[in-house]
């Protein structure tokens, strides 16, 4: 493709009037997406603007306008740097980025090919990319004004484009009109764009769930067949629209086709050509539109094509016009071969293996079998059988679609068995908390010991090895969690998924989770667990693993709960230690008390018995100290009286003592 400078992207329109923006909705029902390839709605990019960039990109770049592309996945706009460079700025949902693997494989394209990636990465949780803004916007934007560009060029510059592509293990999936950009008109250069739906493939043939757009999509759509084929398919469709002057499913009125009417033409039928006259043009078209992809022209016979030569065309196979077909009826629809059906299985897990092993669906068994055995299929057959322990039916259910189609890709009930699914599968249950039933599927893809049992399919070579780090490292945390049991610890099973989903990601991307959850221990409070000693050799032992660090983590709560429950105790003892000792003091006191007043009694009594014996004696005393002394004697009478009286006196204050 032409290799222009990056100023000649901005030299045939106004920057300023940015009226090649927006989205037109043609009557043919196409998204017209201009620019960097991006649909945008009319009035889209002036006046109001809701997105707001993460700081770290505001300083960056100024929001020019809004482009219609923003929805669920994420918000596309267009921006100005500070040297008032146009851009387009990718900025996805938080939770959600594209597969990091394809993405890295598309920025080492050569810049003549794609639309470049001027820069990407992480702002505030949320991965962005800064795209090439192409102002001659697409080739869509060409045929809506009537342009009518050279079908050879166009054939030229994306088969170029698309080889180079495929030779980097990528497949663009969306290949039509809005998605390749026309970066200059002279000379004519188109680069790819649009890559939101591009994948890596493992090995030829990938399945997956994810469709393009059906007008553009090969037939093998509906089973989700993914090669490089598709990307040809594709092509055919742009050249039979260019050179037809209207798409193969556009009706009379303009209008296209309603979506199901494509899919059911596609499954049914050949592409319409007849408005393809040229005879070199609809060699290419029937070239390049063979339903059977093993026999679709590729870049080989494209590029002999381009130098004139005639490569030959495989002729489809009639469809079946007697007879009946052996098809099984599963999701609503006939599917056609055992690679569709494990495919179809394999979107509809819960589904598939609950009719097929739990309930027995006599239908859906018997028309599986037919199906496999028609195909020679003996040890899937076999595999249908109910399993005795059922324990083991997920795995029998796995060998069951890897035997149906050998190809298939590895997601098993929804979680894609490579490294980076895995890890992704295992972030979304951190990012839950553990709260997340993810967390049950990649317990059952370990035990079930599914990375060996798929050890065979595309793109699943090494990942027996990772199967036994991940064993291993599952057997590290339920050790470290026994010890933590000895203290009294119990964990939930939202503690259990959220343990096993670190082990996963540090399992999986050493480098980068042990790091995270160092500083997610890290920037816990432990203010409270770390008075437990247990808990601390965790976290700052001599010899920490990520298991210590996992259990570190998912037992803080119990840990600071512990000191704290121990330390109320602790003031409780001592408020009580504090009680008992008050309460001796004052029995003491009150003890001492009781003592003086007993010796003051026992004092009283002792000493009680002098008043009235002075007081007996005080009238004898008062007899002799009156009497006269005149010499007169004292009557005999009161003498006995006194000699008498005292005595008795005071034996009665001693009797009274008693």
């Amino acid at each position: 493709m032409g290799g222009s400078g990056e100023d000649q992207l901005f030299t045939r329109r106004e920057i300023g009037g940015r009226e090649d923006l927006f989205t037109r909705r043609e009557d043919d029902g196409h998204t017209r997406r201009d620019g960097d390839g991006i649909a945008q709605r009319e009035g889209a990019g002036t006046g109001y603007v809701r997105v707001t960039l993460p700081p770290e990109l505001a300083k960056r770049f100024s929001v020019v306008g809004e482009l219609a592309a923003s929805g669920a996945e994420a918000d596309v706009v267009l921006v100005e740097d500070h040297d008032a460079r146009p851009r387009v700025l990718k900025l996805y949902r938080r939770g959600i980025s594209p597969d990091e693997g394809a993405i890295a494989k598309l920025a080492t394209a050569e810049r003549a090919h794609v639309v470049e990636v001027v820069d990407r990465g992480w702002a505030e949780g949320c991965w962005f990319e800064v795209l090439e803004y192409c102002v001659n916007g697409s080739l869509r934007t060409l045929l809506d004004e009537g342009e009518e560009p050279n079908v050879t060029d166009v054939v030229r510059e994306t088969s170029t484009a698309l080889a180079h592509v495929h030779e980097l293990g990528l497949v663009h999936r969306d290949l039509k009109p809005e998605n390749l950009l026309v970066r200059t008109m002279a000379p004519f250069d188109l680069v790819l764009g649009d890559f939101g739906l591009v994948r890596q493939m493992d090995a030829s043939v990938r399945w997956t769930r994810a469709w393009g757009t059906p007008a553009y999509s090969p037939p093998e759509l509906e089973g989700g067949e993914v090669s490089a084929a598709w990307d040809w398919w594709s092509l055919g469709m742009i050249v039979a629209e260019v050179a037809g002057g209207r798409h193969p499913f556009a009706l009379p009125d303009g209008s296209m086709m309603a979506e199901p009417q494509v899919r059911s033409w596609l499954a049914q039928r050949p592409v319409d050509l007849s408005a393809v006259e040229d005879e070199r043009v609809l060699l290419l078209c029937r070239g390049l539109l063979t339903r059977d992809r093993r026999h679709r022209w590729g870049a080989q016979q494209v590029e002999a094509w381009l130098d004139g030569a005639t490569p030959a065309v495989v002729a489809d196979r009639p469809t079946q016009s007697g007879g009946r077909a052996r098809t099984v009826l599963f999701a609503g629809q006939d599917v056609n071969s055992p690679e569709e059906l494990a495919g179809a299985f394999q979107d509809n897990w819960s589904e598939a293996m609950r009719r097929l092993f739990q309930e027995r669906d006599a239908t859906l068994v018997e028309e599986t079998e037919r199906m496999l055995r028609q195909h020679e299929l003996d040890e899937a057959v076999r595999l249908l059988a109910v399993p005795l322990d059922a324990a083991s039916l997920p795995r029998r259910f796995a060998n069951l679609l890897a035997e149906m189609d050998p190809e298939l890709e590895p997601v098993y009930d929804g979680v894609r068995v490579t490294p980076a699914g895995l890890e992704a599968a295992a972030v979304d249950v951190i990012r839950a908390g553990g709260n997340s039933p993810i967390a049950k599927t990649l317990d059952e893809i370990r035990r079930q010991n599914i990375l060996t049992v798929w050890r065979d399919l595309p793109g699943m070579s090494g990942m027996s090895a990772l199967h036994d780090a991940w064993t291993d490292a599952a057997r590290d945390l339920e050790q470290v969690i026994a010890g933590a049991q000895t203290q009294g610890y119990e964990p939930s099973s939202q503690d259990w998924n959220l343990a096993r989903a670190w082990t996963l990601a540090c399992t999986a991307n050493p480098k980068h989770h042990r790091t995270q959850l160092q500083t997610a221990v890290d920037s816990m409070d432990s203010t409270y667990a770390e008075r437990q000693n247990w808990w601390s050799d965790l976290r700052t032992g001599p010899a920490v693993t990520s298991a210590d660090l996992t259990v570190a983590l998912v037992t803080q709560g119990y840990a600071s709960e512990t000191t704290r429950t121990a330390e109320l105790e602790a003031e409780r003892q001592r408020r009580m230690r504090e009680a008992r000792g008050v309460e001796r003091e004052l029995e003491a006191q009150r003890a001492a008390e009781q003592q003086k007043r007993v010796a003051r009694a026992e004092l009283s009594r002792k000493v009680s018995w002098l008043i009235p014996a002075a007081l007996s004696m005080l009238p004898a005393i008062l007899l002799i100290l009156v009497w006269p002394n005149d010499g007169n004697k004292m009557p005999e009478g009161l003498a006995w009286f006194i000699f008498w009286f005292g005595p008795y006196g005071i034996y009665r204050a001693l009797r009274s003592r008693r």
